[in-house]
C-alpha cells in the first residue's frame, strides 16, 4: 500500500475478530471521506472548469471565452476610451 492511501469500503481486514466494530466503522468512514476528496480535486483535461478541460470538451465559458466575445469586449473598451 502506498503512503497516505486509505482503502475504500470494500477493503477486507485480515483478522476482523481483533478489531472492534467502532474502529472498523471509523476506518471505513474516513476512507470514504478521503476518496471523495480525491475525486473532487480533479483538475486538468477532465475538469470542465479549467481551460484545458474546455479545450478537450470543445466548449466555451468563463475560463475559455469565444473569440467573438473577446473581440466584442475589446471594441467596447476601445469605444469607452475614445
Amino acid at each position: 500500500m502506498a503512503a497516505g492511501f486509505l482503502p475504500c469500503s470494500h477493503f477486507s481486514f485480515p483478522d476482523i475478530g481483533s478489531i472492534s466494530a467502532k474502529t472498523v466503522y471509523l476506518w471505513r468512514s474516513l476512507s470514504t471521506f478521503f476518496n471523495a476528496i480525491k475525486i473532487s480535486i480533479h483538475m486538468g483535461r477532465g475538469d470542465a472548469r479549467t481551460k484545458r478541460g474546455k479545450i478537450s470538451r470543445g466548449s466555451h465559458g468563463k475560463s475559455r471565452p469565444k473569440l467573438e466575445k473577446i473581440k466584442t469586449v475589446l471594441k467596447k473598451q476601445a469605444a469607452a476610451a475614445n
